[in-house]
């Protein structure tokens, strides 16, 4: 009851979220988002709709698409910010996790269209739309999120929602914004933006440019102290020992035979099967290379144990970015009545995101006796890294192209109205990292020309051209294409009891492409961290037809019933309906309702690609040694079905007085045959010689687990959306939304049941769902002078990997705004705005993890002050 009665107090209940049923003057009688029924509008769905629009976006001082989508209480588990752990590809990119569903079970549109999915994918697979790559944040009107599902009008991708960016397509005259951001942490922004409009009766045209320049914060600059990030693979390593060491340090020898020779023989009694210790040893110069290397931790046993490597502090919570991005957009109606609609857009985004100096050797190679840098003078095995201490960061790169062409064209044909779109849409991915080659090492190594002990920082130090040698770069393009085409036909087909009944029905034919392109070292698994992937094509053509079907029973009741069939070929396809209400028994209180299915189609890369990722495992046959490859591909003998959900929603709105309306939504989605990748760890303990478990041949060392897609497990999960306007003045308002997750009940293969809410779901296929996530606005605007608060609440919530509790997250954002009348060439004022996001300068809440918090939840910047000056002419 009190996390209840503290949500209720914040949540009197969208910050910037304004409820679809208010607001009359922001929102046109055009085709909205949730209907293709003509003459209707976000007051008369049945579907609960939240409206964000561009005033919004400013008074929360949003820089990127991702900075107010974070804010929304029903988004959560998106990944938007660079996490090397959990998200090894996807840097650069922003998405939407519409209710924890995943990013791949949110529709995003732009002007009621769909968007071609970035070559980018998770580490599960799953793709996504990234928002990064949409439009110019200065080109948008209004953001309509639709939260139910959706497939019975969009197919595909639609399981949690719709969310809709539509622009500012009559925009008149110029009007140039300028940003600048610092955080507490130094790291800063610098964003332009520009959109200009022309036309007449007949013709609207703009044309918008968003330049970003985004400074990185390191882990470094900004350390947690929660953070779990020391590796046994340093530089100086460590070295299986496992006979008697000849070498010139009696020391090494007597505390070898103590700790791992209980039986005197020279040999270690782990390989002897007498004991599990593994007969680890320091490298001899560990502790005097650690105490002028802070990142290097020599053992408090040495020498026996790991000479370990503090990798933590070489990563971004920020990437150093640029973005550009540019749209136009033509509307034009020709003196017949038919009207065109003609988009263009781009966006070329770059990243780069800091690794550690070079990653671990994972072969664990041999090295023998004689070589000449070995002190120990018997053969021994290799457990570090090429590079570590006094090393820098060795930084991936991550770069996104993406175009995007529309064609529309709208008319009447008797007494249908209809509309036909072409749509075409492209996103180029490149990839680099570095890693070190397998045969190149090796060959270094066995030759004697590459020093991997300590000595080389002192009296044998390394050739840089040798390191060089086996040193590259890994390097894949991702490719994906999409093109959709559309026709909806709309007309009145009858009188009912309360008006005229409407009918639409459409067509849809989509086209997917996706392929992946890797270079050679990888395309034969010569990387020893990052191994390789090989290169695919795939395709799929869909077919759908849908209609819907609006009849208004009564002047107080309307039912609506949508259907959609969707065709993949292979014998894969799917038929959607969805049955909805609106009651409004008094003008001041709506009723509303709706119930139906859902699904989304595995996604290309899920059919088709191969993906090699790196994931804490416990070999039983090796105990202690942890990151290992793992690679994940489709199943060839039980292919990919697409997932299925049952949505059910019901929801009312309350105008109790003309200034203070109440919103109230109960939610519930049931969700089954989710692709997940199977659990490597699972796998390794199931059979660790299996055949999805892959050893070295002569020494049998793990060196990667072979994984499947599979349509494995189910999602239950439901809650209330509460939302609250309240205009206590015609200069001050007062509204807030709050989200509760009742319950988020998983089925998963390896884990069993689990109770997801209220947990950060580290150990299954879930995503951190915090039970409660609110958010409060103060709005005062008077004349040329504004002012906006948000108080912004996480509930803490379970740390599964650690079973410790995450405490709960509460941020305070101030913004003050002045605009002046007309200045001389600036017909329409200059605006300012000075902010500061997460006033308190609140640190996120620690998590005992690769990067010390919660990478899909919290945001790890502390305190940022901005300041936006906006010039109309």
């Amino acid at each position: 009851m009190r996390k209840l009665s503290y949500a209720i107090a914040l949540a009197l209940s969208g910050t910037m979220a304004v409820q679809a049923q208010q607001g009359d003057d922001l929102i046109e009688e055009v085709v909205v988002t949730g209907t293709y029924l003509k003459g209707r509008s976000q007051f008369d769905s049945a579907s609960p709709i939240t409206v964000i629009d561009a005033e919004d976006i400013s008074n929360i001082g949003a820089v990127t698409i991702d900075d107010f989508t974070d804010t929304l209480t029903i988004n959560t588990g998106s990944q938007n910010n660079p996490d090397a752990f959990t998200q090894n590809f996807s840097t650069g990119t922003t998405n939407i996790n519409l209710r924890g569903l995943g990013v791949g079970s949110t529709l995003v549109l732009l002007n009621g269209r769909r968007q071609v999915r970035s070559g980018a994918v998770t580490d599960n697979g799953e793709s996504f739309v990234d928002t990064a790559s949409l439009v110019p944040v200065i080109a948008i009107q209004r953001v309509e999120t639709l939260k139910d599902g959706a497939t019975s009008l969009y197919g595909t991708d639609a399981v949690a929602g719709v969310v809709n960016f539509i622009t500012r397509s009559d925009f008149r005259g110029l009007e140039v914004s300028t940003r600048y951001q610092e955080s507490a942490a130094d790291q800063s922004d610098v964003e332009i933006g520009a959109i200009w409009g022309t036309g007449n009766e007949s013709t609207d045209f703009i044309l918008a440019f968003n330049y970003l320049d985004r400074d990185p914060l390191t882990t470094a600059e900004r350390p947690f102290a929660s953070r779990a990030d020391v590796s046994l693979f340093g530089q100086p390593g460590s070295f299986v020992v496992p006979f008697q060491p000849t070498g010139p340090d009696p020391v090494t020898a007597a505390v070898w035979g103590i700790a791992f020779d209980s039986n005197g023989n020279g040999v270690a009694d782990f390989f002897e099967g007498l004991s599990p210790t593994l007969p680890l040893l320091a490298d001899p110069d560990c502790p005097a290379v650690a105490a002028q290397d802070p990142n290097i931790l020599a053992p408090a046993t040495f020498p026996a144990g790991a000479c370990q490597f503090d990798f933590g502090l070489f990563y971004n919570l920020v990437p150093e970015e640029e973005r550009v991005s540019v749209f136009a957009e033509l509307n034009h109606e020709f003196a017949s009545g038919m009207r065109f609609r003609g988009e263009f857009g781009y966006a070329d985004n770059s990243a780069e995101r800091g690794n550690s100096p070079s990653f671990p050797v994972l072969a664990l190679p041999g090295i023998a006796a004689d070589n000449p840098f070995n002190p120990f003078g018997v053969p021994v095995n290799f457990v570090g890294r090429v590079a570590g201490a006094f090393g820098e960061p060795f930084n991936s790169t991550h770069d996104s192209e993406t175009y995007r062409f529309v064609a529309e064209l709208e008319g009447t044909a008797g007494e249908w109205d209809w509309t036909t779109a072409l749509s075409l849409s492209s996103n180029e991915y490149f990839l680099t990292a570095p890693d070190t080659l397998r045969e190149e090492f090796f060959a270094a190594l066995n030759g004697g020309v590459y020093n991997p002990f300590g000595s080389q920082y002192f009296d044998q130090p390394n050739d840089p051209s040798v390191i060089a040698g086996f040193t590259d770069r890994t390097r894949v393009l991702a490719e994906a294409d999409q093109l959709v085409f559309d026709a909806v036909a709309t007309r009145d087909i009858f009188e009912a009891g309360g008006g005229t009944a409407g009918l639409a029905v459409g067509i849809q034919y989509r086209d997917d492409e996706l392929s992946y392109d890797y270079d050679a070292n990888a395309n034969r698994d010569n990387f020893l961290f990052l191994v390789g992937n090989p290169d695919f094509t795939g395709d799929r053509d869909v077919f759908a037809i849908f209609g819907e079907l609006g009849i208004p029973l009564s002047d107080t009741f309307e039912l609506n019933f949508a259907l959609r069939y969707e065709d993949y070929g292979d014998d894969v396809d799917s038929t959607d309906p969805k049955l909805s209400f609106i009651w409004r028994p008094v003008d001041n209180f709506t009723l509303r309702g709706s119930a139906g299915t859902s699904f989304r189609a595995p996604s290309l890369f899920q059919e088709f690609g191969t993906q090699t990722s790196l994931q804490q495992l416990v070999d039983p046959l090796s105990p202690g040694l942890s990151f290992r490859a793992v690679r994940s591909f489709a199943n060839p003998n039980s292919p990919l079905v697409p997932e299925e959900a049952d949505i059910f929603n019901l929801g009312s709105s309350w105008a109790i007085t003309d200034n203070f309306e109440l919103s109230l939504d109960y939610w519930s989605f049931d969700y089954t045959d989710i692709i997940i990748k199977e659990s490597a760890q699972a796998i390794l303990n199931a059979n660790p010689t299996g055949p999805q478990v892959i050893r070295d041949p002569d020494s049998g060392v793990l060196l990667r687990v072979e994984t499947f897609y599979t349509n494995a497990s189910s999602l239950e999960t439901d809650g209330f959306d509460l939302g609250m306007d309240w205009d206590i003045t015609d200069s001050f308002r007062i509204s807030s939304t709050t989200t509760f997750v009742t319950s988020y009940d998983l089925a998963d293969p390896q884990a069993g049941n689990i109770d997801g809410a209220g947990s950060r779901n580290f150990n299954n296929f879930g995503t951190s769902v915090p039970e409660i996530r609110s958010n409060l606005g103060f709005h005062y605007a008077s004349g040329q002078h504004s002012a906006n608060a948000y108080a912004r609440f996480i509930d803490s919530y379970q740390d599964d990997q650690n079973n410790v509790g995450i405490d709960s997250f509460t941020t305070l954002d101030l913004q003050y705004g002045y605009r002046t009348e007309p200045l001389g060439p600036f017909a329409d004022g200059i605006g300012l705005s000075f902010g500061v996001v997460n006033a308190t300068d609140e640190e996120p809440p620690g998590v005992i993890t690769n990067g010390g918090y919660d990478s899909k939840v919290h945001d790890p910047r502390g305190r940022v002050y901005y300041v936006n000056a906006t010039f109309g002419f």
